[in-house]
């Protein structure tokens, strides 16, 4: 068989490949985008570093943190920005 058959490794379908405007993650700015909206905004925590992660990797900035009590833990939420 192939060299792919072979290692378990395989290319993903085309439809399944990420695009700049059409992978999963920046669809809603595109979404957004076209609806009309200039600026997007996203909260998390910042025990989330994956999601940290992805913002940054997604153009987004934090504008701020606050210290809160929630899920009986003390936590910290963080608002990301960018501009569309």
């Amino acid at each position: 068989g192939s060299s792919a058959a072979r290692t378990g490794t395989t290319n993903p379908p085309p439809h399944f490949r990420a695009r700049p405007d059409t992978s999963p993650h920046r669809r809603p700015m595109t979404f957004a985008r076209a609806a009309g909206y200039r600026r997007m905004t996203l909260w998390t925590n910042d025990v989330l570093v994956p999601a940290r992660r992805l913002y940054e990797t997604l153009g987004f900035q934090m504008t701020a943190s606050e210290a809160y009590c929630g899920f009986g833990k003390d936590l910290v939420g963080e608002t990301w920005e960018r501009d569309l």
